[in-house]
């Protein structure tokens, strides 16, 4: 650890870290600028007054020991009150009754007198005025000590000449250091503040942009859970389609079923489903088969064909159709209090792997959402493809029904074959017992002639 700072505790606040480097410097320059010279000065030219400087030099060094017992106020008031005492001091015996101020002794006080404003602040406003009166007091009071201290010594050599020169040099020297000191305090206060204002402005930033990334965190979560939230409806929804497909033996009841729940189930007004009739290849076109919500009668055997209108169109396309302004006229809803044009109309192909088996038709006051849409597009293809094996299931049927009859046909014709081989067998039997007793009797008529 440096001298400078010793007393320094790293949990104080850094105001007072300052403080305690500042005086153990300054005891530091005192003690070799200026106590240790006029040791050297008073033993030389006035032998008797070597005892002020040489006491000078264990109070200015208590002050570090001070600092290091953690007696940091103490420390101040001694290193800026004892210098001047002394130098007071000095100056009362080395200026003789009635007569000036040495002007480099003076100068020495004066530099003393600053080291109160560099080591002590507002924060210790009591003492720092205390001190400054007494300093005040000391600068005033000097006429009278150079009245009442007075020795036989030779002051001419401090007043004129090399040694009034030297003195002089402390002098500025010391004050100077206690200006700088105060200047370097100042400038170090200043980088301080501007490192603070720094800091607290990327402190700030920092904050800032952390509560931006919570923010976008958060928004991320409530993004998701919105989405799981999306999921989990549109998976309840497919569950319970499949649990109608299931349940529901009836083909126009689970026609019926599906466009009720499909429509009550995201929010529409009505809707309907079609279906692709390929009982004539060469006529193809949607039939419906249930509907919600409409005019019955209106829909009663309504028939599309393949390509015609917005239906037809969507069942070549194969994709889905939505549109926020539908052509006029071409569907009402209507209720108790009346006909009104729906906002919206969604077209969904319904399809098994590339093949489209019909088209659900959905109509609104209301817009869908993506998730909506997205789920009646993933109803529709488990529509298709249950659609699709009973299709598949239906055909099946209908060709072993044939096979059946078919079967059945031909053991009919066999057992007619049968019963015909039976009457041809028993025709050639008689045909061949005739044929003999034909062969017999003229025989016997060949006989009879012979004889």
């Amino acid at each position: 650890m440096k001298i400078t700072a010793w007393g320094v505790d790293e949990d104080y606040p850094e105001y007072l870290k300052r403080k305690i480097v500042i005086s153990n410097t300054i005891a530091l320059i005192l003690t070799l600028l200026v106590a240790l010279p006029f040791v050297f000065i008073s033993w030389i030219f006035f032998r008797p007054l070597t005892f002020l400087p040489v006491i000078a030099i264990p109070i200015a060094l208590s002050t570090l020991l001070f600092n290091l017992a953690r007696l940091h106020t103490f420390a101040r008031i001694v290193i800026s009150f004892v210098p001047v005492c002394l130098a007071a001091i000095y100056q009362g015996y080395l200026s003789k009754k009635g007569a000036a101020v040495t002007p480099g002794l003076a100068m020495i006080m004066l530099s003393f007198s600053f080291i109160i404003f560099v080591i002590f602040d507002l924060r210790e406003r009591r003492t720092l005025i205390v001190l400054s009166l007494i300093m005040i007091g000391i600068l005033v009071s000097i006429d009278w000590l150079n009245d009442a201290l007075e020795m036989e010594l030779d002051t001419q050599i401090i007043e004129t000449g090399f040694l009034a020169k030297m003195v002089v040099v402390i002098s500025v020297i010391s004050g100077a250091g206690s200006i700088l000191m105060l200047a370097i305090q100042n400038n170090a206060a200043e980088t301080k503040a501007i490192n603070l204002l720094k800091q607290e402005e990327e402190n700030r930033n920092a904050m800032l942009a952390k509560e931006q990334e919570l923010k976008d965190n958060l928004n991320k979560l409530e993004e998701g859970q919105k989405e799981e939230k999306k999921r989990q409806w549109a998976t309840e929804g497919l569950a319970k389609c499949i649990t109608l497909i299931r349940n529901q033996h009836d083909l126009h009841a689970l026609y019926n079923d599906l466009t009720s729940f499909i429509v009550k189930y995201i929010g529409a007004t009505q809707g309907s489903l079609f279906l692709i009739n390929e009982d004539d290849a060469e006529d193809k076109y949607l039939e419906l088969v249930a509907a919600y919500a409409y005019e019955r009668k209106k829909f009663i055997q309504k028939k599309i064909n393949v390509g015609d209108g917005l239906l037809g169109q969507c069942y070549l396309e194969k994709q889905p159709i939505y549109l926020k302004k539908i052509p006029q006229n071409y569907v009402t809803i209507t209720s108790g209090l009346g006909t009104a044009n729906p906002s919206t109309l969604l077209l969904v192909p319904l399809k098994s792997d590339d093949d489209v088996l019909g088209v659900i038709e959905l109509a609104s006051f209301k817009e869908f959402n993506d998730h909506e849409m997205r789920f009646v597009e993933m109803v529709g293809e488990n529509m298709a493809s249950t659609f699709h094996n009973i299709k598949i299931n239906s055909r099946t049927k209908e060709l072993l029904a044939a096979s059946q009859q078919q079967t059945e046909e031909m053991r009919a014709q066999e057992e007619e074959m049968r019963q015909n081989m039976e009457e041809l067998s028993a025709t050639q039997e008689e045909m061949s017992r005739k044929e003999q007793e034909y062969v017999r009797r003229i025989a016997e008529l060949e006989k009879m002639v012979k004889n």
